[in-house]
């Protein structure tokens, strides 16, 4: 590569930077229209006591906690997110048995793509937005959570139901100390515990404070297994910036908002399967992989309002990389 072009490269990758890691350059460089029809449309004024709460919780420890009657007022739409994640779970069974046959039993999992994990809506959802696990992660009152944390208004990025499948053997992959990679200044999940959630399930664990500017600064050993960098628990436990590790067990209806740009960890299940919602909230200015694609029968504008849904082009891609069929 010729000087000037390293420069030039040096130089796109300061201001792509700065645009995304500075408060000014995220919020008014790259999301100024979002930023401002948060402030003129309402902002949190929706939001249950229980919700801001949750903002509250989540702008200071980068985790909160609270259950899904008290945000939205009833446990209607809980009730169908569960009726269609059974669903989906039945449907799932031979796959579901298939991993605990091969990964259960102290079977080779080296090189495996999340052998605990599987996902019941596959690596790339496609978007029906009267269904109920769409409905739930962008309801306003969910969705909400996120955006007053952030100050404007976001786009479900990606969403799934997860089953985490209890296995034999040590922690691996993202069910060790990680953060998300800085594709945004801000990622924040939602998870909506469908089944019980005990410590034997791998529930979400946090070192609260490591998502603030200060937080983000602290650099700990990392390793690389493939896919993430991720952190032993004694460096964690002997780093945690005056923090404290919340460990985040739960009956079903549990919701646990986490921005992971700090430190997490989860799905380490020994004893129970876990099965939880999961959706993920950023802004138009996350370079992230998408994921989400148009349902059959769908209209990809109108989605495009609420969901980042991939392009046709953008799908097959996508599909590519990921090793599977286009949608």
């Amino acid at each position: 590569m010729s000087t000037s072009a390293s420069i030039r490269r040096t130089v796109r990758y300061g201001i792509d930077t700065f645009s995304r890691e500075s408060e000014i350059g995220w919020r008014w460089g790259r999301n100024a229209g979002p930023a401002l029809r948060f402030r003129t449309d309402g902002g949190d004024d929706s939001l249950t006591k229980a919700g801001r709460r949750a903002v509250a919780d989540l702008c200071r420890d980068g985790v909160a906690v609270t259950n899904v009657e008290e945000l939205l007022g009833s446990r209607t739409l809980f009730d169908e997110v569960r009726g269609q994640i059974e669903g989906l779970i039945e449907a799932h069974t031979p796959e579901i048995q298939a991993r605990v046959e091969r990964y259960g039993a102290g079977g080779d999992a080296a090189g495996a793509d999340k052998q605990y994990l599987v996902e019941l809506l596959g690596p790339m959802p496609a978007v029906h937005p009267a269904e109920p696990i769409a409905r739930f992660v962008a309801h306003p009152l969910i969705r909400g959570v996120a955006e007053a944390s952030s100050r404007m208004r976001l786009r479900v990025f990606d969403y799934n139901a997860w089953y985490n499948v209890a296995l034999d053997g040590e922690a691996t992959q993202s069910q060790r100390w990680h953060r998300d990679l800085p594709e945004d200044r801000d990622i924040v999940k939602v998870f909506l515990y469908v089944r019980d959630v005990p410590e034997g399930a791998g529930p979400l664990s946090y070192v609260t404070g490591t998502h603030t500017g200060k937080g983000r600064r602290l650099r700990l050993p990392e390793t690389w297994d493939g896919i993430g960098y991720r952190i032993d628990d004694a460096d964690v436990e002997s780093h945690a910036l005056g923090g404290h590790v919340a460990s985040v067990p739960g009956p079903a209806g549990t919701v646990v908002f986490a921005n992971t740009r700090g430190l997490h960890r989860g799905g380490w299940a020994r004893t129970d399967d876990r099965v939880v919602v999961q959706g993920l909230y950023a802004s138009r200015s996350c370079n992230r992989p998408g994921s989400l694609v148009v349902g059959q029968g769908e209209n990809a504008d109108a989605l495009r309002h609420d969901f980042a849904i991939l392009a046709a082009d953008q799908a097959k891609v996508r599909a590519a990389a990921l090793g599977v069929a286009t949608p």
